[in-house]
């Protein structure tokens, strides 16, 4: 019985290390979403000035992450959404609403995904 109480504290670190990620980024991700959101509707209203400082802000707080995200996610993944950030960062500054529209989508939707592939369900254990 010994024996087991290393490895079995190793587990026990590991699974809380795994929940404290998790919750982090779920919190990063639902303010990241809560910006675009924002954005969105600046867009929507035509408060280009307003959008753009939002995308902006959005880039900011995102950046920091982008390493810690490359550990936790595939790279594909960080790499589409800090994509999509740049293209939505343009079409806002080109004042084009009709294409902004869609790629705020589908940003919002890899956020999405983001923060609920780190959570702890059964979907994401098995």
């Amino acid at each position: 019985m010994r024996a087991l109480r290393i490895p079995l504290f190793a587990l026990l670190a590991l699974l809380l290390l795994s929940l404290a990620n998790g919750a982090a980024m779920d919190r990063s991700c639902r303010r990241w979403t809560e910006l675009l959101d924002s954005a969105d509707a600046a867009a929507a209203a035509e408060q280009w000035g307003r959008a753009e400082t939002l995308l902006a802000q959005l880039e900011e707080d995102m950046a920091p992450c982008r390493p810690r995200l490359h550990i936790v996610l595939h790279h594909d993944t960080v790499d589409e959404a800090f994509s999509l950030l740049a293209q939505c960062r343009l079409l806002c500054s080109r004042r084009e609403g009709a294409h902004l529209g869609a790629t705020l989508a589908q940003l919002r939707a890899v956020l999405r995904q983001t923060g609920q592939s780190q959570l702890l369900s059964w979907e994401n254990i098995l």
